[in-house]
């Protein structure tokens, strides 16, 4: 309940800067070192996206000050549940099943 409340504060070490950054050479595919060998195909025969990860750790302290995990512009995925697993008894949570997939803002699947 404190969480709907304002009962907690959330501290992040990021740094926006360094993070902006990195965002915008993990967006940007012309930003990427080119591979010494193209990669593979995919199996319908579309060339394989180059992909990487990358942290940004500040030395003398150990926090993480930016991050991104695969490159590309990102879009946002939603599911909808049979459920509300927030309020749910904790055993029903293994019990919830995906309803609706939504990826790039359409349904990808649909159970019904």
């Amino acid at each position: 309940m404190l969480l709907y409340n304002g009962g907690y504060q959330i501290y992040s070490c990021l740094d926006s800067d360094i993070q902006e950054v990195v965002d915008s050479i993990y967006t940007d595919m012309s930003q990427m070192p080119q591979p010494y060998r193209q990669p593979a195909a995919n199996a319908d025969g579309t060339a394989a996206q180059f992909q990487s990860a990358i942290v940004i750790m500040d030395p003398y302290t150990g926090e993480i000050v930016a991050l991104s995990g695969g490159t590309g512009e990102k879009t946002a995925n939603f599911i909808l549940l049979d459920r509300d697993i927030t309020t749910c008894p904790p055993l029903d949570i293994a019990k919830a099943r995906v309803v609706k997939t939504f990826v790039a803002g359409k349904c990808v699947y649909s159970a019904t």
